[in-house]
């Protein structure tokens, strides 16, 4: 089913109103469409805020507030811009010319025939379906994106350990945006590895990945906490959680370490606490732009 098109029309002669009204219906009679009506630019910007319009059809010479007045708050506004049409005589064709300047979709010329109002409303329709099609699937990109994100951080993760994301220049921008898309801002240069230390052994695997998740989230939860760090949490092993950090901006190389070494035993704690396991941690330097870490 058609989504229904809400059109605006503004005039401030009520005779035209009611015309260019009518017209509207007759242009649109295949598809669902509300027409509303306003005698000016500032009822239609009360008008189109409780109920945003799709195209607004405007006269130029208005009281109170003109059309390009008004179109320029309606353009301005929030949430997507409507496709304004403006309805103007012959000696107003600068006026027009100005519309179009600031973001007017097109025009027609008094007095409007039937055809040519169909011909410039049919071409705005069309755009705001495009505009809305275009933004229906932005926005099930950024889900589909959002769901896969934990996936797609941890084997960033695995691939830089691995050096699969080896990116010498030239091509180093080829990791700068991987690293972007997961959220990441720079390049990591520190690696914290945990070993947890299994109880009696009879873990199944089943509980041993369940574990090694759980210590995972609480990483995450525990470097939200430190503010302007950029992080991966993954695992280099069974048993070995394990994060690629980049630190705060401004640290020189002996604040990163003593950082790195409060974070290193925040971190420690935290997965003692949440296993009852032993839990021992490593830091060194990692090599992203390389591939492995020292």
């Amino acid at each position: 089913m058609s989504r229904t098109l809400r059109i605006l029309v503004v005039e401030d002669e009520h005779i035209q109103r009611e015309a260019l009204t009518r017209m509207c219906l007759r242009a649109f009679s295949d598809r669902p469409c509300e027409v509303l009506a306003a005698a000016d630019g500032a009822e239609a910007l009360k008008v189109a805020e409780a109920s945003p319009p799709d195209i607004v059809l405007m006269d130029i010479r208005m009281p109170r507030l003109d059309g390009l007045r008004s179109a320029r708050q309606l353009l301005d506004g929030q949430g997507h811009p409507p496709e304004i049409v403006f309805v103007t005589a012959h000696d107003e064709f600068a006026y027009a010319r100005e519309a179009l300047a600031i973001g007017a979709a097109d025009y027609v010329l008094k007095p409007v025939s039937l055809e040519e109002l169909r011909q410039v409303l049919t071409s705005a329709a069309d755009r705001v379906e495009l505009r809305r099609r275009t933004a229906e699937r932005a926005k099930r990109t950024a889900e589909r994106l959002k769901a896969a994100m934990p996936l797609l951080r941890l084997q960033t993760f695995r691939d830089l350990l691995d050096g699969s994301l080896v990116c010498p220049e030239p091509q180093a921008a080829v990791l700068r945006e991987r690293l972007s898309l997961v959220g990441v801002r720079g390049q990591p240069c520190l690696a914290m590895f945990f070993a947890l230390e299994p109880g009696d052994g009879q873990g199944t695997a089943e509980e041993e990945a369940v574990t090694e998740q759980d210590v995972t989230a609480a990483f995450n939860r525990v470097m939200r906490r430190r503010s302007g760090a950029s992080w991966l949490a993954g695992s280099a092993g069974p048993g070995r959680p394990g994060l690629l950090i980049e630190p705060p901006a401004g640290h020189n190389r002996t604040d990163v370490r003593l950082w790195a070494i409060d974070l290193a035993a925040d971190l420690k704690s935290e997965a003692e606490r949440l296993t009852g396991l032993t839990v021992s941690a490593g830091v060194g330097d990692a090599h992203p732009e390389k591939g492995g870490l020292a």
